[in-house]
């Protein structure tokens, strides 16, 4: 019985998370259509300017991020600076 109640819990939490995130989403998608021009710095320091080529979305269920035209990978939306 307790551990139901903790199971019950913990995915309200998961699912408030995941409300966040997608959330986080939305609004970049809906202030930021595709195109935008966006920078991105590697771990190096060294900074790369790109438009968006397609729109937001969660990846994995966990991180929101976004594809840019000439990067072929996704870039998480908390690297990304909007020019």
């Amino acid at each position: 019985m307790v551990s139901t109640k903790i199971n019950h819990i913990r995915s309200r939490g998961r699912q408030r998370q995941l409300s966040a995130l997608q959330n986080t989403v939305d609004q970049w998608n809906t202030k930021h259509p595709i195109g935008t021009v966006v920078r991105i710095t590697n771990g190096v320091g060294v900074a790369t300017q790109a438009p968006t080529s397609a729109p937001a979305m969660l990846l994995a269920k966990s991180t929101p991020v976004v594809w840019l035209k000439g990067i072929h990978n996704y870039v998480a939306l908390s690297r990304v600076v909007v020019i």
